[in-house]
């Protein structure tokens, strides 16, 4: 079956789907109105796991009823099973505390992702697993206004296993990922982080921007593998231009320093980054992006939104870990520092009135052949 064929019949079920899910997603109001109990299943696309299946709930929630000024605290849980044999589980919990002068954030999931990509100068698909392990805690104080500074740490696990496709196909991934230097990692970070917050919404907001930046130290003495750092960065602005529509900006960039392992490259196309381009097949060790996207609810549950943007990996040569590879004709050493643009349009059911929870469906094309159709729950950023 070709590539676009499969494209076409996935895009019809996921179209059946975003119809079929507004009826199964529920919501339940509690404590007289404040609290609401979120809880839809997951049909989620994406071109790097396959299409996939799963539950995800929601209680969102004020953690005090005297407290009119802190946005809602959240208790989130999701998991989903995709065709490629991957499967995610993941807890969440954000808290805000104290007229907002507070926030906590604490993560914890762990999974399966059998990744299979597919470059024109290999002689196979790369195809491998990926178990991995992750949990994350910060804390943030309000210094001034709108701006938060605090500490932020994560501990990560990966590994790969080389079981996927044909035995020749076993073996030129295992080679071929050991050359890159791709082993299990255990890495413990920890460093500073700054955000500025002014949203109206942190799910769907009309006016407002919010801007983070975040160091991160990896080191042998706080237990992780390899000594590096990793500097991520974004800025986020949101404008009412008409009743019902949003204009949503987003510049995000990543640099990393010292020994960086393969598992803590940038990869593009993650977390919506740009959509349009398989998450972890281009990977390298800087990143930038921008986007922009229209956001237009034409109806109390209905809306259309579409979106472009650029981006790109640099800061090295050709030779580093998965840039992207020539394609019909292009030079490779151009690769690199190439533009990667894509561009998109979606569809968008709200799934929460009360707080403005939409769940979407995403189409994306990006460079060298790459497009993506992605469904989920929230906005893109």
């Amino acid at each position: 079956m070709s590539r676009m064929l499969r494209a076409v019949l996935v895009l019809a079920f996921a179209l059946a789907a975003a119809n079929a899910v507004p009826l199964a997603a529920q919501s339940w109001s509690l404590g007289g109105g404040r609290a609401e109990l979120l809880a839809v299943p997951l049909i989620n696309n994406t071109p790097t796991l396959g299409f996939g299946v799963g539950v995800g709930a929601g209680l969102i929630y004020p953690v005090s009823l005297a407290d009119s000024v802190s946005p809602p605290s959240v208790t989130g849980f999701g998991g989903l099973y995709t065709t490629t044999q991957s499967w995610i589980l993941r807890l969440n919990q954000s808290l805000f505390l104290k007229r907002d002068r507070y926030r906590i954030k604490f993560g914890i999931g762990g999974g399966r992702l059998n990744f299979d990509y597919e470059y024109q100068d290999l002689p196979y698909r790369l195809k491998f697993g990926q178990p991995l392990l992750n949990s994350s805690l910060r804390f943030e104080v309000r210094a001034w206004s709108r701006l938060y500074l605090g500490v932020d740490g994560w501990v990560k696990w990966a590994d790969y296993v080389f079981d996927q496709g044909s035995a020749e196909e076993q073996q030129f991934a295992d080679a071929f990922l050991s050359r890159l230097g791709a082993e299990e990692t255990l890495s413990t970070l920890l460093g500073p982080v700054a955000s500025f917050d002014s949203r109206t919404s942190q799910f769907y907001p009309v006016s407002g921007s919010q801007a983070e930046a975040a160091y991160r130290v990896s080191s042998t003495s706080l237990g992780s593998d390899f000594d590096y750092q990793t500097l991520e960065y974004f800025w986020n602005y949101f404008r009412s231009v008409g009743p019902g529509q949003v204009l949503a900006l987003r510049a995000q960039g990543r640099n990393t320093f010292g020994d960086v392992p393969f598992a803590a490259l940038s990869m593009y196309g993650s977390r919506g980054d740009l959509r349009g381009y398989e998450a972890g097949k281009f990977r390298g060790r800087n990143m930038a992006t921008v986007q922009a996207e229209y956001r237009w609810m034409f109806k109390e549950r209905w809306g259309v939104v579409g979106f472009a943007g650029t981006g790109r990996l640099y800061g090295g040569t050709s030779e580093d870990p998965l840039a992207p590879p020539a394609h019909d004709g292009e030079d490779q050493d151009l690769a690199l520092n190439e533009p990667l643009p894509s561009i998109g349009a979606g569809l968008r059911w709200r799934a929460s009135t009360q707080r403005g929870v939409n769940l979407r469906l995403d189409v994306a094309w990006g460079r060298f052949g790459n497009h993506g159709i992605y469904f989920g729950i929230g906005e893109a950023f």
